[in-house]
C-alpha cells in the first residue's frame, strides 16, 4: 500500500515483513515487532518548481488526520484514501525542511513540515527568497 510501510517498532527500520511479525532487528539488534508506519507522497510547489517528497510517521499522520492503524484498516477494507488526502492537502501553505540526495534520480524527503497554524515561534519569516521560498502543496 503506498500510504504505509512495515518497520521495526523500536528503531523504525523498514522491513518487508507482515505487520505484527516478531523479529530480532538487524538494525537496533533488539527483539521487536513489525508495526505499520505512515508514508504520504506529496508534491511541493513554489515559484522555483516542484519536488516530489514523502512525509513519514507522526508528521504524515498529523497531516492526513489518520493513524497508521486506521490506514491499515482502510486498506484491509479496500479503501484508497490517497486521492482524498491529495484533495484535502491541495493548496495548504506549509514550511518544510527538506533533505535531498541522488539515488536513481532525485529523491526528496520532508524531514519536518509545518502548516500555518502550527509554526513554532522560532521559525522566522522568509527573508531571502533566493535561498528560501514560500510555497503551497500541489496534489
Amino acid at each position: 500500500h503506498p500510504l504505509l510501510f512495515a518497520a521495526c517498532m523500536l528503531c523504525l527500520k523498514k522491513f518487508e515483513l507482515p505487520v505484527t511479525s516478531e523479529i530480532r532487528c538487524s538494525s537496533c539488534n533488539r527483539d521487536s515487532q513489525i508495526v505499520p508506519r505512515v508514508r504520504i507522497p506529496i508534491n511541493i510547489e513554489d515559484a522555483t518548481g516542484t519536488i516530489a517528497a514523502v512525509v513519514y510517521s507522526e508528521d504524515g499522520e498529523k497531516h492526513v488526520s489518520h493513524t497508521a492503524a486506521q490506514l491499515e484498516d482502510a486498506d484491509a477494507q479496500g479503501m484508497d484514501l490517497l486521492e482524498k488526502f491529495k484533495a484535502e492537502m491541495k493548496g495548504t501553505h506549509v514550511v518544510a525542511f527538506v533533505r535531498s540526495f541522488q539515488a536513481n534520480g532525485t529523491t526528496c524527503y520532508v524531514v519536518k513540515m509545518y502548516v500555518d497554524a502550527e509554526l513554532p515561534n522560532y521559525i522566522l519569516p522568509v527573508s531571502d527568497e533566493s535561498i528560501t521560498q514560500e510555497f503551497a502543496l500541489k496534489a
